[in-house]
C-alpha cells in the first residue's frame, strides 16, 4: 500500500477541503456567542465600560444586574441595540433602570429589586417573550399606552405576569384606578 503524496493530494482537490475548512473555523472563532453582561457602571446601557468583559449586550446575552458589582442607576438608551435574551435583576440592586427606547427580551424577566422606570414623553416598549416576575421591586408605567400605537409605552409579555411580594406595577392613568 502506497501512502499519497502531497502532489497526489493537491492534485485531487483535498487540499481546497482544507484550506475552506481552516478559513471557515477563524470565521467562527471570532463570532460572539451568548454571554452573562453584568452591570458594573454607572448611565447607558450603549457604553461598553459599564458591562463585565467590557462589552454591550447583544441579542443572545443575558443581562443581570446584581448589586454587588454596582447599584449605580442605569438608562436603556437610544444608541444601545434594543435587544436581549433575558434581564435579571437581583436582590440587593437598588438603582433605577430608566428605559428610553424600545426594549425586546426574547427570555424571561425577573426584577426582584430596584426600579423600572418609562421616561415621560419618550415613546418606548418592552416586549418579554416569555414570563416577567417582580417582586420587591417598583415598576413605573404610567406614561404607558395600552393601545399600542406607537406614540406611548407598551408593555408586552408573551408568558406569565407574577407581582410577587412587595412589588408595585405602577399602571395608573392606563384605564386603571389609582389605589
Amino acid at each position: 500500500m502506497r501512502l499519497a503524496g502531497l502532489g497526489h493530494i493537491m492534485r485531487n482537490g483535498l487540499y481546497r477541503y482544507i484550506v475552506v475548512f481552516a478559513l471557515v473555523g477563524g470565521f467562527f472563532h471570532g463570532v460572539s456567542r451568548a454571554a452573562t453582561r453584568t452591570w458594573t457602571g454607572s448611565g447607558n446601557w450603549s457604553s461598553p465600560g459599564n458591562w463585565s468583559g467590557g462589552q454591550v449586550p447583544g441579542t443572545s446575552d443575558d443581562v443581570v444586574f446584581d448589586g454587588a458589582s454596582s447599584t449605580a442607576n442605569a438608562t436603556v438608551d437610544p444608541a444601545f441595540g434594543g435587544i436581549i435574551a433575558s434581564l435579571t435583576i437581583t436582590n440587593g440592586y437598588t438603582g433605577t433602570n430608566t428605559q428610553n427606547r424600545d426594549l425586546a427580551v426574547t427570555g424571561s424577566v425577573g426584577i426582584v429589586c430596584g426600579t423600572w422606570r418609562f421616561t415621560a414623553g419618550t415613546p418606548a416598549s418592552l416586549s418579554v417573550s416569555n414570563d416577567l416576575f417582580l417582586s420587591n421591586c417598583t415598576v413605573y408605567c404610567q406614561y404607558a399606552s395600552i393601545s399600542g400605537n406607537g406614540t406611548g409605552r407598551t408593555f408586552v409579555v408573551g408568558g406569565n405576569m407574577t407581582v410577587g411580594t412587595d412589588a408595585v406595577f405602577n399602571a395608573v392613568g392606563l384605564g386603571f384606578p389609582a389605589g
